[in-house]
């Protein structure tokens, strides 16, 4: 799962807007999505988990209104293999402007996690924000900094990845089980 804003779409050209006291400055904000450069990290490791096979998916706290903004950006600067994302994951309806943005996206993480067609999606969640990554962890999300990822080789990315999915497959079992067998579930964290 990646995060957009910071970690695939540069906004930082567009932030003035935002210092604003203007009730609409996010919706003038979010009007600069198409002229947005990509970060080059963030694409170039996309691209490269796109080309080991995995499927991805981008979480914004965004809100749905902003979906063909986002979709078309991204329609415009998707992987070389041309892959769409498997999901665009966006802020909870009627919840726009509630909330701190890690509840957005840890409940965008557990909803894949929990999909009962596919419960391993988030295998890892790739964020910009340095602070956000501790909190994501603490939640139970798989998480980890742009920075940390961007220059890893090919053979070290997959198998970070499929260290990941071992281990969110291993505490999906726990909680299941747990759930079945109505004990209380007990909560893993992995970093």
């Amino acid at each position: 799962m990646f995060d957009f804003d910071g970690t695939l779409i540069d906004m930082s050209p567009f932030s003035a807007e935002l210092r604003t006291a203007s009730p609409d400055r996010w919706r003038r904000f979010s009007a600069h999505t198409p002229q947005a450069k990509p970060v080059t990290a963030g694409l170039n490791l996309l691209n490269r988990v796109d080309a080991l096979g995995w499927q991805y998916t981008v979480s914004t706290t965004r809100p749905a209104r902003a979906r063909e903004l986002v979709t078309d950006w991204l329609a415009a600067h998707r992987p070389l293999s041309g892959n769409p994302p498997a999901e665009v994951l966006f802020r909870k309806k009627g919840m726009d402007g509630l909330g701190p943005a890690v509840e957005h996206k840890v409940r965008h993480a557990r909803r894949r996690q929990d999909s009962n067609q596919n419960p391993l999606v988030t295998v890892l969640f790739i964020e910009d924000e340095a602070g956000l990554i501790d909190v994501l962890n603490d939640r139970g999300v798989p998480a980890i900094h742009l920075d940390e990822v961007a220059d890893l080789t090919d053979t070290e990315l997959a198998d970070l990845l499929d260290y990941s999915r071992t281990s969110r497959l291993k505490q999906w079992h726990e909680r299941h089980r747990a759930a079945t067998e109505g004990r209380p579930r007990e909560e893993t964290h992995h970093r």
